[in-house]
């Protein structure tokens, strides 16, 4: 019946998000949680205090370095009392991100080509420009 590979679809599917909340969980620590208080607490408190004078800013930068300076400590702990779980997400990093750079040389190759062949254009309009002035295609 039609309805019997769509619900294997739904079970396959169904089992994939379990298994992502699941790593989802393992992997969301006290700092990750620190981190996003941090910055919406930032952004709550740069929304609603508007600062009279500049020390006022540079207090509150002050401060959301230090507690971005709590939060690289607190991972730092974490990973070193969980050194599996950093491995983990160090490989899921390096999977996922490995042709980011691959794809930026490329990107960056097709653009020196375009500046080149560019280059190579403007001076053959300047070549021909000057052939014409001198006339007949004859240098001076």
């Amino acid at each position: 019946m039609f309805y019997k590979p769509l619900a294997e679809q739904l079970r396959t599917r169904n089992r994939e998000a379990k298994e992502a909340r699941r790593e989802f969980q393992d992997s969301l620590q006290f700092s990750d949680i620190f981190l996003g208080c941090v910055m919406i607490g930032s952004i709550i408190i740069g929304n609603v205090y508007r600062p009279e004078t500049q020390k006022h800013i540079y207090c509150g930068l002050a401060g959301f370095i230090f507690l971005f300076l709590i939060y690289v400590y607190l991972k730092r702990e974490e990973e070193r009392r969980n050194p599996e779980l950093a491995k983990l997400r160090n490989e899921w990093l390096r999977n996922n991100y490995d042709y980011f750079p691959e794809d930026m040389k490329e990107q960056q190759e097709t653009e020196n080509e375009n500046e080149n062949n560019q280059e190579d254009d403007e001076q053959d309009i300047l070549l021909k420009e000057g052939l014409k002035s001198t006339g007949n295609g004859k240098r001076k």
